[in-house]
């Protein structure tokens, strides 16, 4: 079968539930009404009004994309509910949490809403609903590229016995939007995939005229033993009750509910569950968890994009996966319009041909990377409150049973205690930042709850007139805690707080569960790292400020470890707290994708921050004798004041350390050459003047000037449009661009270098001869020792040594210390460029770097056979010519410059336009 005008559309939507017909909407509405509408394709294996359990209630946020989208009309007419906040039934009592500002969510039969969203697409311009089952995808057969799909159609003839025809449908996108139990989403992620987590299971009830303990609000009851209970209304007369079962589901459901749930609900909801429970088999629905994926990518199937539950799905207890979903096609409208503005427009030409404004794949990429990014902060709030609130409400723990009455009492103090986090759940702020604060207050709260907050006690009663003093009467009572329970008080907070935030172990201990609210996020990973394979892009995960705050709360112990590093006899407190953390810390580079890909100065940052940190955790964690300074007699000798050491000596000395990356009057510092410095380091203003006037403003000024050559370059704007390939240039040509290349990360980094300097002299008061330059004249090296020694920046000569030099010396001698630190070298650079979104290790980095211990064996040879080293003009020509060939040999530059992306859609990820105010 081929392409004909009955089977070809513009686009095709898999899966009419709740994405799909709102997308088609969507689409339909971007054409001029004055001019031929989109062909849009909407295909379900059943047009019949479905009968689910989830997917009945909408949050505010979601009734706003619906305004957005202009159907929001698709909720009268299925005697929908108003919901107006959340009641939550906890130790007999009941928190009421209403949505700030009257906001206004709808609860209704799922099956309803759909026929409702459906109608609306049917009615729709250009769009056709069509009762088909999708068998397979049709692509390309030379670029693989997904043109279409097969389908069993179903018969018209109801008394027709073929089961239906066979039929092919084509188009320039397909959008599959087939929900939670997806057959197309390993194909089109590929190796991107990340497979669904089970949290557990829903059992849905329909209650018959019930009064909730606060109508028209969604009720969370919480239950020991059992997950949290949920009931709404979701007509006149019905209300739904979802019971969370954890685990497998039992064989006697009835029986279940009635042993687990009733005994605990209020007593007018009992009744109504027997007798429902009598009428019938109730129906069950699994909780997963999957985070998305970034579409889009080389691993991606081109010409397919996942929506809805198919791309990402979290659990249920905050009803927010249609919310999420329907602000995900508002922002695929926005995304797509100027395509369709643009095929639009080209129709008023003459001889024009009708506009296909998704048949080039190659600008549907970028738009999906916007996708992944614009739709995060309410994305990640909603899907992160979900598991965590599941976590909080359903895990028997004695640990999270600290958090989770903390959480109650927080609520209970009402005001922005409850509007904070609502609005965050409803979708009304969709702000991580917020979601950071009122989390860590809530786990802070918990703490001074754990201190203060009475609890029951047995008191032992005093003896009464009339009353046997041997016996002892007992009684409970209310008591604050004492002050003699305060270190075990101490000791539970941080377990709590610290323990279940960062590293709760689940079932299988060698695996990492972060929780509350890390876990949905890093868990699904930890089997994808390894530290003997680099982990690949698609395993890793994009930051939220959760991550950030893990971080910052990993890398706590570096100040700590360094200030026991200047201390004798604390060999065994810095190797344990090394052990502990500079792992994790790793992992989290690994698993982490920090910043967009090709924000190259944020990612490289990040990675390679990461890294070093935790490698110098280890080093000074495994020094037995810690780090001494070349001119104490003792291990900190130094540190101490005529009147003793203080707070403020200790700090200093302790920071002293930890920001001393080269090593400077450190023993392990020993044997670094600095390039010449010309600056009065005894003169603080001749010093201040001289680094800004010929330092930090000429190497700015470099900077600026090749930044402005690249931007302006036609070449370099081809190269980025993909319309050539860098690699095909002339070998002239790249070198000059990579020798270009080379000037601008030498200039930007000793101007950042030399401009913190200025202000730590200025502001903070260090001495002039802490801050020695960064780079020497790397051009006017006569030898690649020389070079790469004495005038390339040393900033990480140390971790070269610890990782590679040391370990490799210690066998083969001077040659393995060589060999083993660019190796070494090679290698951390190669990781920190996959943090910038390589998707596997850069081999020609690890080479050119490699390659470079052979330039030593090299002059070594030379210096046996001729008496002299290499020096001179000579050395100068020699040094060039290796420095070229090799980079020219082994790629190293290409990785840099095809990070240069001068694609519209790409302009806040493009590495220069950092850079271009």
């Amino acid at each position: 079968p081929v392409p004909t005008p009955n089977n070809s559309f513009d686009v095709i939507i898999v899966g009419a539930g709740i994405a799909g017909p709102a997308l088609a909407c969507a689409l339909a509405s971007l054409p001029p009404k004055t001019s031929a509408p989109l062909r849009i394709a909407l295909l379900d294996r059943s047009l019949a009004e479905p009968n689910r359990i989830v997917g009945e209630l909408l949050q505010p946020g979601g009734m706003n994309a619906l305004r957005e989208l202009g159907i929001q009309d698709c909720v009268d007419g299925i005697d929908a509910i108003s919901t107006f906040g959340y009641a939550v039934l906890y130790k007999e009592k009941t928190i009421h949490i209403p949505y700030p500002d009257k906001a206004e969510g709808r609860s209704f039969h799922h099956g309803r809403f759909v026929m409702s969203l459906r109608d609306k697409a049917r009615n729709a311009r250009g769009v056709q609903l069509i009762e088909a089952t999708v068998s397979d995808v049709i692509e390309d057969a030379e670029t693989g590229k997904v043109v279409g799909v097969r389908t069993t159609r179903k018969e018209l003839d109801a008394s027709s016995n073929s089961g239906g025809s066979a039929t092919e449908f084509y188009a320039d996108i397909v959008f599959m939007a087939d929900g939670w139990s997806s057959k197309f989403r390993s194909q089109v992620l590929g190796a991107s995939l990340r497979q669904p987590k089970l949290k557990s299971h829903f059992v849905g009830f329909v209650l018959e005229d019930v009064i909730l303990p606060i109508p028209k609000h969604g009720t969370v009851v919480l239950i020991p033993g059992t997950g949290p209970l949920l009931l709404y209304q979701i007509g006149t007369h019905e209300t739904r009750m979802l019971v969370d079962v954890q685990g497998g589901l039992p064989k006697d459901v009835p029986a279940y509910v009635k042993d687990n749930i009733i005994p605990f609900l209020p007593e007018n909801l009992r009744d109504p569950i027997l007798d429902c429970m009598a009428k019938g088999k109730p129906k069950s629905m699994p909780n997963s968890f999957l985070p998305a994926s970034l579409q889009g990518s080389k691993s991606h199937k081109a010409g397919a994009i996942l929506i809805g539950d198919a791309w990402n799905m979290r659990h249920p207890l905050t009803g927010g996966g249609m919310t999420v979903a329907l602000s995900d096609v508002v922002i695929l409208r926005r995304l797509l319009e100027p395509l369709v503005s643009e095929a639009y427009d080209a129709l008023s030409e003459p001889g024009a041909v009708p506009p296909r404004p998704f048949a080039d794949w190659e600008r549907i990429t970028p738009l999906l990377t916007d996708l992944h990014w614009e739709r995060k902060g309410l994305a990640s709030t909603v899907n992160i409150l979900s598991v965590a609130l599941y976590d909080l409400f359903g895990a028997e723990d004695e640990n999270l049973n600290v958090l989770r009455e903390g959480c109650i009492k927080y609520f209970e103090r009402g005001g922005e205690c409850i509007a904070g986090p609502v609005s965050l759940l409803s979708g009304l702020a969709p702000r991580p930042h917020l979601l950071a604060y009122h989390f860590f207050s809530v786990a802070f709260y918990s703490v001074y709850c754990l201190f203060t907050s009475p609890r029951l006690t047995a008191q032992t009663s005093e003896d009464h007139e009339g009353q046997d003093s041997s016996v002892a009467v007992s009684r409970p009572s209310m008591q604050s805690p004492s002050i003699d329970q305060y270190p075990a008080l101490t000791l539970r907070s941080i377990a709590a707080i610290l323990w279940n935030i960062m590293v709760r172990n689940g079932t299988n201990a060698a695996q990492l569960h972060p929780v509350l609210p890390i876990n949905p996020i890093i868990q699904p990973y930890w089997d994808a790292i390894s530290w003997l394979k680099a982990p690949s892009q698609a395993t890793r995960v994009d930051a939220t400020i959760f991550h950030f705050i893990a971080v910052l709360t990993i890398v706590t112990p570096f100040p700590l470890i360094c200030y026991l590093a200047r201390r004798p006899g604390t060999h065994l407190y810095r190797m344990a707290l090394a052990l502990s953390t500079a792992p994790i810390l790793l992992l989290f580079v690994a698993a982490v994708r920090w910043a967009p890909p090709k924000e190259l100065p944020a990612n490289i940052f990040f990675t390679m921050s990461g890294m070093q940190i935790a490698i110098r955790m280890l080093e000074l964690g495994f020094s037995f004798d810690g780090a001494k300074r070349v001119d104490e007699v003792s291990l900190g000798s130094l540190r101490k004041t005529e009147k003793g050491e203080t707070f403020q000596t200790a700090m200093t000395d302790a920071f002293d350390l930890a920001f001393t990356m080269r090593g400077l009057k450190y023993e392990f510092g020993r044997g670094l050459k600095l390039p010449r410095d010309t600056r009065p380091t005894h003169d603080r203003t001749a010093w201040t003047w001289r680094t800004l006037t010929h330092y930090a403003l000429p190497n700015y000024i470099v900077f600026d000037f090749i930044h402005n050559c690249f931007i302006r370059s036609p070449a370099i704007y081809a190269i980025g449009m993909e319309q050539i390939d860098f690699r095909d240039l002339d070998w002239s040509e790249k070198t000059v661009i990579k020798f270009l290349l080379a000037i601008l990360v030498v200039t930007g980094l000793s101007f950042v270098y030399h401009m913190v300097s200025l202000f730590s002299v200025v502001a903070l008061g260090t001495a002039p001869d802490e801050w020695p330059v960064l780079f020497g004249r790397p051009w006017t090296a006569s030898s690649l020792h020389s070079f790469w020694a004495v005038e390339w920046h040393q900033i990480l000569r140390r971790t070269f040594l610890v990782t590679g030099g040391y370990p490799l010396g210690f066998f083969l001698g001077r040659a393995g210390l060589v060999l083993g630190a660019f190796v070494s070298s090679g290698l951390l650079h190669g990781l920190m460029i996959m943090g910038d979104g390589e998707a596997d290790l850069s081999w020609g980095t690890v080479s050119f770097f490699t390659i470079q211990a052979l330039g030593f064996v090299l002059e070594r040879l030379w210096r046996r056979f001729c008496g002299h080293r290499v020096g001179g003009i000579i050395g100068t020509i020699w040094v060039m010519f290796w420095l070229v060939v090799t980079v020219e040999y082994t790629g190293v530059g290409e990785w840099l410059y095809i990070h240069v992306d001068y694609r519209k859609h790409a302009a806040r990820r493009h590495f220069f336009s950092r850079w271009n105010m």
